[in-house]
C-alpha cells in the first residue's frame, strides 16, 4: 500500500545513524584549555612585573675604609692643619712704594707705585678686546700707580711723566700701547687737588719678571728717581 510505505521510508530516516559530535566536543575542549592556559601564564607574568617594580634598586654596600697605618701617616698634616709652603703662600702680597714728588711745569705732582702683578695677562686681556696677548717668551706685568696733582691749572699726567721699568733683567721696557680699565696713557688731566687712580702695562721677556725697579721723574730727566717694586 502507498501510505505504508511512506511510513515506513519516514521511520527508516529517522531511525538512521546520528552525526559524531565527538570531534567537535573535543576541539571544544582544547580551545578552552587554552584560555584558561593563557589565562594563568598572564596571571604570573603579573605578579611578576608587579614584584619586580615594587623592588628596590640593588645598592652597593659601602665600601670599608682601611685606615692608613701609623708610619704612613707620621709627619703628615691633617686636614686643616697648616703646613709650611700653606703658610708663606697665604703671605700678604707686595707692597705699594713710599709716595715721590715728581716736579713738573705747573706744579708738583705725589706718586705711589704697585704692588706689582707679575702676571697681569688677564688684566691686559679685560682692558680691552682688541689689546693683543704677549708673543711667546713675553708677558705683561701691570704697575698700578697713584698720582695726586698739585699746582697751577691742569696737568696731562701722561705727558708729563716718565715710568720706565728696569727688569731682572736689566733691560728697560716703556708703557705698553693697550688699553687698560684705569688707563695711564689716556688719562683725563688733573686739576689741582685731584687724584689719578690708574695701571700701567708693560709688555716685558719672561726673563725680566719677578723683580727690578722703576726710574721715574717729570720734567727735568736729572731728577730721575729710583722706585724699588714689590
Amino acid at each position: 500500500m502507498p501510505h505504508g510505505r511512506g511510513t515506513g521510508d519516514r521511520m527508516s530516516s529517522t531511525n538512521g545513524p546520528r552525526p559524531n559530535r565527538t570531534p567537535i566536543f573535543v576541539a571544544l575542549g582544547c580551545c578552552v584549555l587554552l584560555a584558561v592556559a593563557a589565562l594563568i601564564l598572564a596571571i604570573i607574568g603579573g605578579v611578576v612585573l608587579l614584584n619586580r617594580a615594587d623592588d628596590p634598586e640593588p645598592t652597593r654596600p659601602p665600601a670599608t675604609a682601611t685606615p692608613p697605618s701609623p708610619s704612613a701617616t707620621e709627619g703628615e698634616p691633617t686636614e686643616g692643619e697648616p703646613t709650611e709652603e700653606g703658610t708663606s703662600a697665604a703671605a700678604p702680597g707686595g707692597q705699594a712704594s713710599d709716595p715721590v714728588e715728581l716736579t713738573v711745569d705747573t706744579g708738583t705732582i705725589t706718586a705711589t707705585f704697585g704692588p706689582v702683578d707679575w702676571d697681569g695677562a688677564e688684566e691686559v686681556a679685560a682692558g680691552n678686546p682688541y689689546n693683543e696677548p704677549a708673543p711667546a717668551g713675553q708677558t705683561y706685568i701691570v704697575v698700578p700707580t697713584t698720582m695726586t696733582y698739585s699746582g697751577e691749572g691742569e696737568v696731562d699726567v701722561y705727558m708729563s711723566t716718565h715710568v720706565t721699568f728696569v727688569g731682572a733683567d736689566g733691560g728697560e721696557y716703556r708703557e705698553a700701547s693697550v688699553v687698560m680699565e684705569r688707563d695711564y696713557i689716556l688719562a683725563e688731566p688733573l686739576a689741582d687737588g685731584e687724584t689719578l687712580e690708574a695701571d700701567i702695562a708693560y709688555l716685558v721677556p719672561e726673563a725680566a719678571v719677578g723683580g727690578g725697579h722703576l726710574e721715574v721723574y717729570g720734567s727735568d730727566p736729572a731728577t730721575t728717581q729710583t722706585v724699588p717694586l714689590s
